[in-house]
């Protein structure tokens, strides 16, 4: 079964404060202990051109891992207090 990819360009709402881009960064990082998860990496952008932007890139063992992974209540949890201040672009594909 072939590695899945997910990547996440979280673009932050205006206006909104550098501490709760943090915490977001922090729920964000929170979910690197889910099961499935071969590699885990979460920056800040450096090109700040369209405001405040967090990109996550993970590589899973499976889709199945992904999969499990997005139907958590804990990543559940996370989509649900972002979408108040952030909106983001998903880009999946298999290895």
């Amino acid at each position: 079964m072939a590695a899945f990819r997910h990547i996440v360009l979280f673009r932050f709402d205006d206006g909104i404060e550098v501490e709760q881009v943090i915490a977001a960064v922090k729920r964000i990082q929170a979910l690197r202990t889910l099961p499935g998860i071969l590699d885990w990496r979460v920056e800040t952008s450096t090109d700040l051109r369209k405001g405040d932007v967090v990109v996550q890139n993970v590589l899973f063992e499976s889709e199945i891992a992904f999969s499990a992974y997005r139907s958590s209540d804990e990543h559940k949890k996370l989509a649900e207090s972002l979408s108040g201040i952030a909106n983001w672009l998903v880009a999946d594909y298999r290895e």
